[in-house]
């Protein structure tokens, strides 16, 4: 995987390829598995994660 801190989040770069080629069986949480097979499906290069970014209702959110 590779991600970079932009001091606000993670910056994650997503792999063209499917996720099972690059992401081994329980290797990747599988919530980063969803949100990256997301942005592969939408043509998305990179994941920024940030906390104050929208939400969607695509996803599985979490409150701490």
């Amino acid at each position: 995987m590779i991600a970079h801190d932009t001091g606000y989040g993670w910056l994650v770069y997503v792999p063209q390829q499917d996720i099972a080629t690059f992401a081994p069986p329980r290797g990747s949480p599988e919530e980063l598995v969803l949100i990256m097979e997301l942005a592969r499906t939408s043509g998305c290069p990179c994941i920024p994660f940030d906390c104050d970014a929208p939400i969607t209702e695509l996803l599985p959110t979490f409150h701490r």
